[in-house]
């Protein structure tokens, strides 16, 4: 469907907002949920991993968050299982999904703004025009 990222980004823009109702807070909220689902467990991870040699490895807060992370990359991972063999889609990508997760939530901000000013909102690399309703 979607050769390159330019145009994932193009068509997801054009899109996302549009079918969630052109309502704002959907379409904002979509694109958290999808942040927090996918992104937020890499990110906290990391972010704890990090801190680990400066906090003591005693540090139950930090423990625990790094288990919520691990635990929230296996649900992610069970679900990439699934998905594999319900379509026949490999697991080579499943490290993207946080990268993807941030992706998504910039497109649901990006298409808010653009169906809602006009303001860089093409389709094909023509210019949309906004329906005031």
């Amino acid at each position: 469907m979607y050769t390159d990222l330019s145009s994932v980004w193009e068509g997801w823009s054009k899109n996302w907002f549009l079918a969630l109702d052109r309502n704002i807070a959907k379409a904002l909220g979509a694109g958290v949920v999808v942040v927090i689902m996918f992104s937020s467990p890499w990110l906290l991870l990391f972010v704890s991993l990090a801190l680990l040699p400066i906090h003591l490895p005693q540090d139950q807060f930090l423990l625990l968050t790094i288990v919520a992370c691990l635990v929230g990359l296996g649900l992610q991972l069970s679900l990439r299982v699934w998905v594999r063999r319900q379509f026949l889609l490999p697991l080579k990508y499943y490290w993207l999904a946080g990268i993807g997760g941030l992706l998504v939530g910039a497109i649901a901000a990006n298409s808010v703004w653009c169906s809602l000013t006009g303001i860089g909102w093409t389709w094909k690399g023509r210019p949309l025009k906004v329906n005031v309703h």
